[in-house]
This record gives C-alpha cells, sequence and structure tokens, in this order.
C-alpha cells in the first residue's frame, strides 16, 4: 500500500477559486471518520492564503455544542497545530469543524475517533518509491505537478512537510505542507481545488528537496533529503509525465538504506 501525494503548480489563476486552509484529521469522504488517534492528538491547520484568525477552527465531540478548550500553536511558518489544554477522553468520535461555517474558504467539518493510547514516538523516516513531473495543458485542466510516492511503513505517519531548495543547506526554502489520503492521489489542480502552491519556475528550479513525515501527535521523523533529475517539460505537448531520477545528498547510511527501502522498521510497542 502507498501514499501518493501531489505537489501542484499552475501558471494560471481563476476568479471563481475559493482558497481554504488544508486540515488534517481529513478524509476524502468527509463523512468517514479518522479512526482511533491517540489522546494526545495535536490536529494541523495550514494557512496557505488566509490569517489564521479568518478561519479559527475548533474541536468538540460529536453531536455536542461546546467547543473543547484548545489553542493555536504556531509550528512552521503557515502550519499549526491545535492544542489541547486537556487531553482527549478515549474511545470517543469527534469533530474539527471552522468556527465560522459561512468564512469565504471554510472548509466542511471533518470526523475522528480515538483509541485509548499516547503517541510519543516519531514516525519512521520516508521511504521514496517514486518521484515524476506530471503536466496537463487542455482547455479546461493546466497543471504541472511534482509526483512523489511515499511508501507506506505502517508507522502512524499522516502528514509531510516537504521542502524544496536549489542549495544543499536549504537557505531560502519554499515549504509545502502534504496531507495524502490512504490509496489515494491528492489531485490538487486548477479544476479541483484551486490551489497554487509553487510556479513553474520554483519545480524547474528548486530540486534539493526534504522530506519529514509527522504522526498524529505532531511527532516529527528523521527528514529524508534527496536531489531529483527530472527530464523537462514541453508545454507544446498536452499530457506528459518526466521521471524518476533522483540521487542522495548528504543524508548519510540511513538515508541511503531509507532510498533502498532497507532500513529497520520501528518495532510496535509492547
Amino acid at each position: 500500500m502507498f501514499l501518493l501525494f501531489t505537489l501542484l503548480t499552475s501558471d494560471l489563476a481563476s476568479a471563481d477559486c475559493v482558497y481554504q486552509p488544508k486540515f488534517w484529521p481529513t478524509t476524502q469522504n468527509a463523512s468517514e471518520p479518522v479512526i482511533d488517534l491517540p489522546l494526545n492528538t495535536k490536529p494541523l491547520v495550514v494557512y496557505e492564503y488566509h490569517d489564521p484568525s479568518q478561519i479559527p477552527f475548533a474541536v468538540s465531540i460529536e453531536g455536542e455544542t461546546q467547543a473543547i478548550e484548545s489553542e493555536l500553536v504556531s509550528y512552521d511558518g503557515i502550519a499549526y497545530h491545535l492544542s489541547f489544554l486537556e487531553e482527549l477522553s478515549p474511545n470517543l468520535l469527534y469533530t474539527m469543524y471552522p468556527i465560522d461555517e459561512y468564512a469565504l474558504g471554510a472548509p466542511n467539518p471533518s470526523l475522528f475517533s480515538t483509541a485509548n493510547y499516547w503517541d510519543d514516538e516519531p514516525p519512521n523516516q520516508p521511504i521514496i518509491e517514486d518521484i515524476e513531473r506530471s503536466y496537463i495543458n487542455h482547455v479546461h485542466d493546466i497543471s504541472d505537478n511534482v509526483k512523489i510516492t511515499m511508501k507506506d511503513q505502517g508507522d502512524g505517519a499522516r502528514y509531510y512537510r516537504v521542502e524544496f531548495s536549489e542549495q544543499v543547506n536549504f537557505e531560502a526554502s519554499k515549504t509545502v505542507w502534504e496531507i495524502p489520503h490512504q490509496e489515494q492521489i491528492i489531485a490538487i489542480g486548477y479544476n479541483s481545488d484551486c490551489t497554487k502552491e509553487m510556479t513553474k519556475e520554483e519545480l524547474n528550479r528548486l530540486n534539493h528537496l526534504r522530506i519529514t513525515a509527522f504522526d498524529a501527535a505532531g511527532n516529527a521523523s528523521e527528514s529524508f533529503t534527496f536531489v531529483h533529475n527530472l527530464d523537462p517539460i514541453d508545454e507544446t505537448k498536452q499530457d506528459q509525465s518526466t521521471g524518476c531520477n533522483y540521487g542522495v545528498t548528504n543524508i548519510g547510511i540511513w538515508g541511503v538504506l531509507s532510498l533502498l527501502g532497507l532500513r529497520r522498521q520501528r518495532k510496535p510497542k509492547a
């Protein structure tokens, strides 16, 4: 089983687009909950186009109107964690929702359930299965994507921070947060959810990547760093895919083993 997510660039913007913050927990089908999360779960909100005060979020027990006391804590640039003042209760169904459901760009609520455990162990270093550049040029669908296939290691990884840079030390990097759905492609295109995360020029130029996995409790993995050498896109053609070709840069022996899919797996808790 694999997790595949898409990093988008489009040179077009639509006046009809309504930009929404990314958030987690969420599923492709909003009526299906994310299940069995730890009691120290920290929901993620990524404000790419909004100030946090414009679309604040809250969490309540499903069916109740009283929000659980929480605070929005800045984690990394546009990414925030919703931190609860008291731990969640076990074996309950919760709703995460924008406080003002009518605010422009407010997403639909999502559901998640808790189990009865704490998670204080970070996920494994990410393992990359494949990377490619995908370009679509149709009248009503124009997109330019880097697609990265991440191996599902069964370690509870829920979302990823992907940093792009020209330099090996990642100075002046561009950061994108991605929330993949299980066995799904996050199709972030011109006709889907109006996302413009990176320009074509940035995808051409920023070929050093550093990827970090995060679990439900916000624990961060060891980052995986590599350089991709994807073939250029020919914009005279309608549909293209290029890749996969990437190399290791300054990541050490564990990074090499991760690249080969040989890294030691994390053992479950006793």
